[in-house]
Parts: structure tokens; C-alpha cells; sequence
């Protein structure tokens, strides 16, 4: 059977490609290293515990969690301490787009020390996304602690996704990639059940006897014969980095096929849509899918923007709206990034016509292969710029001029 549940119809009339670097970049903001001097390996994710402290965690691919202080520019810049290391354990297989993928703490971690992290492991054609609690004391955790809580059976190595984000409902919130077959040829993305291409929605707090979670019952099937409970939206390809803005909207920025014509895209994603991949390249049709069912309707893409040099390729790395008070001009504004073009972005969001939607994309400055942007307490942004071609990996901050 097919997720008949359906989203936000969007006319053909209105599927208008974006274009990139459409208005003069943002003047106001730099880059700066985040801890001047300091070096990470392949820095996949930072991390703020919501406990009132200053303490930032920083992920390495290869499972290293460390923890250190937010430096304020003044002074000696502060050390890592090692949180926990997962790198010799055996557990985390790291070819491909492999690793240790995303770290989320609990919202009350204050107080029981719980976080939760995303990776991949086993071998083709056995692999497995695998997200994890792990227990903290005192700023300090072990492999020791890992609980299993959900395990998403795979077959290689690339489209993991494997963000990790808790919404303002308490709910853990995962993406799964489609598996990485060319145009999703397997149908995972659109195929109730199967959890790839997917973000799935899972109650951690509540879990019946013997199980890790459970299933919210108002996620959009949780008790329908043939669907994954699980699942919160579908129709995605490699919902790789989201975040949730004040106002509770899930962004996501999504990376295109490699196919000529490719699109990257950012959407507000909505709960229980279908956000179109791969009938769907961006808000155009993808031409190597098959014909959507007939009348199917698609959540449609808040931004799309397509290569601007055909020998270089595009990645959309979803950001979060900034909330922090260094940059005002920011206030309000989607901060993006492409992998590929090693460019940082500012959009501008609103809703339109019952749909959010893009505009005024701005330039804010050049990082190589960003791969995650986060936030700190107050709301400022940091970048993890690191590559498997290249060994270390610089954490950044965004500054005013």
C-alpha cells in the first residue's frame, strides 16, 4: 500500500527555479575559529547541553565527544577534554558517509545526564544506522553506557542522514537516508514500510516494558497495519542536517541528485507529508523518476536553487533560523550552507499563500565543506568544516565585522 495522507498541493505555475547568489551578499559578518589554533578531527556536529552552562561538546566522525568551554576571545583559549571516545570500540564503521552522524541531548539532561548520538555500522551489505543513549556524569560518559534504541537495517554506505533533534515536544526526531540508490530506483523514500527516506518521530521517555521507546500516538500512522509508526514525514532523500526555529517549524536543507538539471533545496517540513523525492528534484519534476501516482500532491520546497557551474557540483547543508544578538541584521534569518561550493548563506522566510518560502538569499562568506551548523545558548552560530580527503577539521563561529 501507498501513504495516502498527502500535504500542500503546489501548481505547476508556481514552480519557478531559485536562483543562487540573487541579492549582494551580507556585509556585516566574518568567520572566526571558533577556539583559535585548535584542531578537530572531521568535526561533524557541536553541541549545547541546555543545562545554563557555557560548555560546548564537539562530535568527531569517528566517535570522539569532546568537551570544552565557549571561548569569548580573550584569554587562553581553553582545551578539549575527551567526553567520550567510541573510536576504538569497534562499533562505528566510517566508509562512505559512515561515522558518528549526529549528537542530541536530552532536554533534561541537566538532571539525568542522558544524550543521544546517531552512527553507522556493520559491513555491505549489512549495514545498519544505529542511534544510541549514552548516559553522562559530571560532563564525562563511556561506550559503557550505550543503550541501543533504534537500529535501521541499510546496504551501503552513503545516504545515512542520521540527524538527530529534539523537538519542542519533547519527541526525538531522525532522519534516514533512502538507502542511496540512483533516483531512489528501490522506492525506499516513498514506500510506507520501510523507514528510509524518511524522519521518524519516537517517544524515549515513555517506552512500554522491555522496548527503548515508543511510538507517539499522534504521529501521523502510528497504529496503521503496513506503516511504520515511526514515521513523521516522508518522500525525503538524505535529511541529513534539520533544526527546529523558535516557533516550532522542523527546516531541512536536502543535497539533489548529481543528474544534470540537479536542484538543492531547504523546506519547512510538515508532519505527515509527502515531500516528494524522488518524483521531485527541488520544486521542479525529476524527469529520471517514474510518474507519480496519479493526483499526488507534495509538500513544497521553501527554497531551490540549481548548479551554477556545471563542473561543480552542489550540497545543501540545512542550518537554523538565527535567534542570537551579535548579528541583529541576522534576527529571523535562514543560515545555509552548500558543501560543495563551500559557501554560507543567509535566506530570508515567511509564510506565503499557506506555504513558507524563500527569498533574499544573501551570501554570508566562503567555509570549506561545511557539514553542520548549530547553535550555542544564546542562539550564535557555529560551523564544522572538516573532509575525509584531509585529515583535521576547523570549528567556526559566525562574527561581526
Amino acid at each position: 500500500m501507498r501513504i495516502v495522507l498527502l500535504a500542500l498541493a503546489l501548481p505547476a505555475l508556481l514552480l519557478v527555479p531559485s536562483a543562487i547568489h540573487a541579492a549582494p551578499p551580507l556585509d556585516g559578518a566574518r568567520l572566526v575559529e571558533a577556539w583559535p589554533g585548535l584542531a578537530f578531527d572531521e568535526p561533524t556536529q557541536v553541541a549545547h547541553p541546555g543545562d545554563g552552562s557555557d560548555t560546548l561538546y564537539v562530535l568527531e566522525l569517528k566517535g570522539v565527544v569532546k568537551r570544552l568551554p565557549k571561548y569569548r576571545g580573550t584569554g587562553t583559549v581553553p582545551q578539549p577534554a575527551v567526553a567520550l571516545d567510541l573510536s576504538k570500540t569497534g562499533r562505528v564503521q566510517t566508509q562512505g558517509q559512515g561515522g558518528v552522524l549526529s549528537l542530541a541531548f536530552h532536554p533534561q539532561h541537566k538532571t539525568n545526564g542522558r544524550f543521544f548520538l546517531s552512527y553507522l555500522s556493520g559491513s555491505s551489505p549489512n549495514v545498519k544506522l544505529v542511534v544510541s543513549e549514552f548516559r553522562m556524569t559530571d560532563g564525562m560518559s563511556a561506550p559503557a553506557t550505550e543503550r541501543v534504541v533504534l537500529e535501521v537495517p541499510k546496504s551501503n554506505y552513503i545516504h545515512q542522514a542520521g540527524g538527530l533533534a529534539f523537538g519542542p515536544d519533547g519527541k526525538l526526531y531522525i532522519g534516514v537516508g533512502d538507502n542511496g540508490a540512483k533516483n531512489d530506483t528501490a522506492g525506499n523514500a516513498q514506500n510506507p514500510a520501510v523507514m528510509l527516506g524518511k524522519i521518524l518521530r519516537i517517544d524515549v521517555d515513555n517506552a512500554p516494558a522491555g522496548k527503548a521507546y515508543s511510538i507517539p500516538t499522534d504521529n501521523p500512522w502510528a497504529t496503521m497495519a503496513g506503516v511504520k509508526g515511526e514515521i513523521w514525514a516522508y518522500g525525503l532523500r538524505n535529511p541529513w542536517r534539520f533544526s527546529f526555529d523558535a516557533a516550532g517549524t522542523l527546516w531541512l536543507g536536502e543535497p539533489g541528485s548529481s543528474d544534470a538539471g540537479c536542484r538543492e533545496w531547504i523546506t519547512a517540513v510538515q508532519k505527515g507529508g509527502n515531500h516528494g523525492w524522488p518524483y521531485m528534484e527541488g520544486n521542479l519534476r525529476n524527469a529520471a523518476a517514474p510518474q507519480p501516482p496519479a493526483n499526488a500532491q507534495f509538500v513544497p520546497r521553501a527554497f531551490d536553487y540549481g548548479r551554477t557551474d556545471p563542473e561543480m557540483g552542489s550540497c545543501a547543508i540545512g542550518g537554523r533560523v538565527y535567534t542570537g544578538a551579535r548579528l541583529p541584521f541576522l534576527r529571523g534569518r535562514y543560515v545555509f550552507a552548500d558543501y560543495e561550493l563551500g559557501e554560507l548563506y543567509a535566506l530570508s522566510v515567511a509564510q506565503q499563500g499557506g506555504r513558507w518560502v524563500g527569498s533574499d538569499q544573501r551570501k554570508l562568506g566562503d567555509i570549506t565543506h561545511c557539514v553542520s551548523i548549530d547553535a550555542d545558548a544564546q542562539g550564535e552560530l557555529y560551523l564544522c568544516s572538516g573532509d575525509k580527503s584531509a585529515d583535521g577539521g576547523t570549528v567556526y563561529t559566525v562574527a561581526p565585522k
